[in-house]
């Protein structure tokens, strides 16, 4: 039998001998890279939901402010009631989820305890402002909230021309 014709020894030509103990390093490492990506994508995730959060709370304030605006365009003759004077510490007051129309009170004095209500049901501390000029008829509606637990003030403010 010619040597050079022998089948090589298959331990020799895989290399299994030059790589013991490598395979555990190997796992560890990735396991690693993998936790590394892992609290990246937490990190992202986290982020991503404050920042739902807040463009949650802008836009209900860009809604609520469009509310009284129409509010006091559809009650055109007493539009001067819907003023509303920023008052230090806040004059929103507490959210009261059985409010209810009261006959005894105008259309916009309704209309107005309505919206502060809707204030501070869907805002966190919640604050506002409403501003009319009579002579040109264009109310100014500014509200303003707390966007996190750090009170980090967010504000939105909107203008028109009833």
């Amino acid at each position: 039998m010619n040597p050079s014709n022998r089948i090589p020894n298959m331990r020799h030509l895989s290399g299994a001998t030059q790589q013991g103990g490598i395979g555990l390093v190997e796992v560890l490492i990735a396991v690693l890279i993998l936790a590394i990506g892992l609290l990246g994508l937490a990190s992202m995730q986290t982020n991503g939901m404050r920042m739902t959060n807040g463009s949650m709370s802008r836009s209900q304030a860009v809604f609520l402010a469009n509310d009284i605006v129409e509010r006091a365009r559809a009650n055109r003759d007493n539009r001067a009631d819907y003023a509303l004077a920023p008052v230090a510490g806040g004059n929103v007051g507490a959210c009261n989820l059985a409010l209810a129309y009261n006959a005894t009170l105008t259309v916009a004095q309704n209309d107005m305890a309505e919206w502060l209500n809707s204030l501070a049901c869907l805002l966190p501390d919640a604050d506002a402002s409403i501003a009319f000029v009579s002579a040109s008829n264009r109310m100014t509606v500014t509200v303003d909230w707390n966007r996190s637990a750090n009170n980090v003030e967010d504000s939105v403010m909107v203008r028109t021309q009833l």
